[in-house]
């Protein structure tokens, strides 16, 4: 019983980096990724932060374009 523990805990990084991809909420976007804000292509630094804090986000929202509403869309082409 020892050696099942040992073994289940004791796994190797890319079986327990498949396992967790199974339940990762979105997908993780590269840095060939283009991201649109407002209608302006963003470039350097901004895009990279933008990119960085996408993947590290835990939830995302869905958000539906209503003309009514008065939030700044983002286009992610990837």
């Amino acid at each position: 019983m020892s050696a099942l523990k040992l073994a289940i805990t004791c796994l190797p990084t890319p079986v327990v980096k498949w396992f967790v991809s199974k339940f990762e909420m979105h997908p993780h976007l590269s840095e060939e990724a283009t991201v649109v804000i407002d209608g302006n292509q963003v470039y350097g630094k901004d895009k990279i932060q933008f990119i960085n804090s996408f993947n590290e986000a835990t939830f995302l929202k869905k958000y539906y374009v209503h003309p009514e509403n008065n939030e700044i869309p983002v286009i992610i082409d990837t």
